[in-house]
């Protein structure tokens, strides 16, 4: 076998055993589904005052499908809870919801409420989220990756919101959490619109591919050579 071919089978060997940029994408709301809690990389929960970094986040247990909303709470009060527009139409009155929206409430015990992201595999990814408040009550929106804070903001006027983006390098089994708490100690009117978006960007090989790879590599070279020699 000629030098050359030996440097185009180590190039495909190359190209077959790392990974491609990843194509997969998730959505809070596209993604949110009442059949399961968790569901696929999404959980859905509660965490009580003032315990946001330490305590163990309570998943709902109540799903709910009554329009105009899609939700996950305990009891049905949705304090505190998530929920989504169902319908096709944006919605008017206490809860501005558009269509496919989806929003967190907070307990009237201070719970805060989470939407929960799982990352599936070591990756790199492309976070993008927006917090709006959507009623008029005052909200603290926070981000969080392994119990650790990436974004603290205060939401005290109708429409405003607070926006935050970064790219996360994540280990398969990392968390990041989304958060809603009741920001100037009432609940009421405090729900929260939630718009999160993550992208995979790139794939970390997993080290038994990189030595095999390595190994790969030497014994090519180093065949190249003794037959140059030769």
């Amino acid at each position: 076998m000629s030098r050359r071919s030996r440097v185009a089978i180590l190039c495909a060997a190359l190209g077959f055993l790392l990974p491609a940029s990843g194509q997969a994408q998730w959505s809070a709301s596209v993604d949110f589904s009442t059949a399961a809690n968790p569901n696929g990389a999404w959980s859905y929960g509660s965490r009580d005052l003032p315990d946001l970094l330490l305590s163990t986040l309570s998943l709902y247990t109540l799903a709910g499908n009554t329009a105009p909303f899609d939700s996950w709470d305990f009891d049905g009060s949705l304090n505190p809870g998530v929920f989504r527009n169902n319908t096709g139409a944006s919605l008017g009155g206490a809860l501005p919801l558009d269509p496919g929206q989806l929003a967190l409430h907070p307990g009237s015990g201070g719970q805060f409420s989470i939407v929960r992201w799982t990352a599936p595999a070591s990756a790199t990814y492309a976070l993008a989220s927006q917090f709006t408040n959507i009623y008029f009550a005052s909200t603290d929106v926070h981000v969080l990756l392994n119990g650790s804070l990436l974004f603290s903001e205060l939401i005290d006027q109708y429409g405003e919101t607070q926006s935050f983006s970064d790219l996360l390098s994540l280990n398969a089994g990392d968390v990041v959490e989304f958060a809603v708490g009741f920001g100037n100690g009432g609940y009421v009117g405090d729900s929260t619109g939630l718009e999160a978006t993550i992208d995979e960007t790139s794939a970390t090989p997993e080290p038994s591919s990189i030595l095999l790879l390595a190994s790969g590599l030497i014994a090519t070279v180093a065949a190249i050579r003794r037959r140059t020699r030769a």
